[in-house]
C-alpha cells in the first residue's frame, strides 16, 4: 500500500479479516435467500402438481360422464328407433285394420240391405195367405153363422184370432229386427207431447182413466223408437187391465244425469220370478188364447232404451198393479 507520502503503507490484517467476513456474509445472506427462493419454488411447483393432479382427476372424471352420455344417448337412440319401427308397424296395421273395416262395413251394409228385402218379401209372402185364410174363416162365420154350434163359432174365433197373431207376430219380428240397424237421425223430441199422441192414437176404453202427470221433458232421441216404447208400455197397461175402473199414470222425474218415465197401472201385477222374463223375446205370463199378445213388445222396449243408453225394469206386486220404469241420458 502506499501512503499519502508516497511510501509503502503497511497493509492492516483486521482490515482484510473484516472484508473477508463481509463478504461470508453477504454470501451466506445471498444463498439463504436463494434457499428460500428456491422453498417457494418448489411449494408452487407442489402446488401446481397438486392442482393438475386436481384437474387430471376432473378431465377424466367428465371423460368418463361424457361416455357414459354416449352410451345413454345410444341406448336411448337404439329404444328410439325401436320405439318407430314399432309405431310404424302398429301403423300399417292399424291402416290394414282400417281397410278391412270399411271393407266389412261396406259388405255389412250391403248385406243389411239384402237382409231388409229379404225380410220384406218373406213377411210379404207370409201374410198374403194369412190374409187369405182371414178371409176364408170371414166367409164361413158369414155364411154358416146360424148353423154352426158354439164350439164350432169358437173355433174359428180362435182361427182367425191366430191368422191375426201371426200378423202381428211378423209385424212385431221386423220391428225387432229393425230397431238399431237403421241409421235413423237423433233429434228433439216433446215427451209430453209424444204421450198424448200415443194415448189419443190407442183410444183407451171409458173404463180406464189415463193420468199425466210431471215435467216432461224435452229429449235426444231416435222419435219413432221412444215413441214405440211408450205405445208398448202404456198398450200393455191397457191389454192387460183387469179392474172395472183401471187407472193409468204416466209420469216423469230427473236427477242431474238422467230422466226416469214411468207407466204405473193398477191391473193385476206381475210375480217377482217373472220380472226378467217378460223382458226376453216371445215371453207372455198368460196363453195367447187368453189375452192376444206377440212376446215382443217388452223385448222391443228393452232394445231401444239400451241402444239409447238408459235402462229399464219393473216394480210389482201381484193383485196390486205394475210400474215400467226406463231412463234416457240428459246428453245422448
Amino acid at each position: 500500500m502506499i501512503g499519502r507520502n508516497g511510501k509503502n503503507a503497511k497493509k492492516n490484517p483486521s482490515d482484510d479479516s473484516a472484508s473477508y467476513t463481509k463478504a461470508l456474509l453477504n454470501i451466506l445472506t445471498d444463498f439463504n435467500d436463494e434457499k428460500n427462493r428456491f422453498v417457494d419454488i418448489q411449494k408452487a411447483s407442489l402446488n401446481i402438481l397438486d392442482d393438475y393432479a386436481f384437474e387430471k382427476r376432473r378431465f377424466e372424471e367428465t371423460q368418463q360422464a361424457t361416455l357414459n352420455i354416449l352410451e345413454d344417448f345410444a341406448a336411448e337412440t337404439q329404444k328410439v328407433e325401436e320405439t318407430n319401427r314399432e309405431m310404424a308397424s302398429e301403423i300399417a296395421n292399424r291402416k290394414k285394420l282400417e281397410t278391412a273395416l270399411m271393407n266389412n262395413k261396406v259388405d255389412l251394409e250391403k248385406s243389411l240391405k239384402e237382409l231388409d228385402g229379404f225380410a220384406y218379401s218373406v213377411s210379404h209372402d207370409l201374410k198374403a195367405p194369412l190374409r187369405g185364410i182371414g178371409q176364408v174363416v170371414d166367409w164361413i162365420y158369414a155364411d154358416f153363422m146360424d148353423q154352426s154350434t158354439a164350439q164350432q163359432k169358437e173355433y174359428m174365433r180362435l182361427m182367425k184370432a191366430r191368422v191375426v197373431r201371426m200378423d202381428n207376430l211378423i209385424d212385431g219380428l221386423l220391428s225387432y229386427a229393425k230397431v238399431g240397424r237403421v241409421g235413423e237421425m237423433i233429434q228433439k223430441a216433446d215427451t209430453k207431447r209424444l204421450v198424448s199422441e200415443v194415448i189419443d192414437s190407442l183410444q183407451p176404453p171409458e173404463t180406464i182413466e189415463m193420468i199425466v202427470e210431471g215435467n216432461f221433458p224435452i229429449v235426444s232421441c231416435v222419435y219413432v223408437q221412444i215413441e214405440q216404447v211408450f205405445q208398448n208400455l202404456i198398450s200393455n197397461a191397457v191389454r192387460h187391465m183387469d179392474k172395472k175402473m183401471g187407472k193409468i199414470r204416466i209420469g216423469c222425474r230427473e236427477n242431474n244425469l238422467e230422466w226416469t218415465f214411468f207407466v204405473e197401472d193398477n191391473g193385476p201385477g206381475i210375480a217377482r220370478q217373472h220380472f226378467e222374463r217378460i223382458f226376453q223375446i216371445f215371453q207372455t205370463l198368460k196363453p195367447r188364447d187368453e189375452v192376444e199378445s206377440t212376446g215382443i213388445g217388452l223385448s222391443i222396449v228393452k232394445k231401444v232404451v239400451e241402444l239409447h243408453k238408459g235402462r229399464v225394469w219393473l216394480e210389482s206386486e201381484v193383485g196390486q198393479g205394475s210400474t215400467f220404469f226406463f231412463t234416457l241420458p240428459k246428453m245422448l
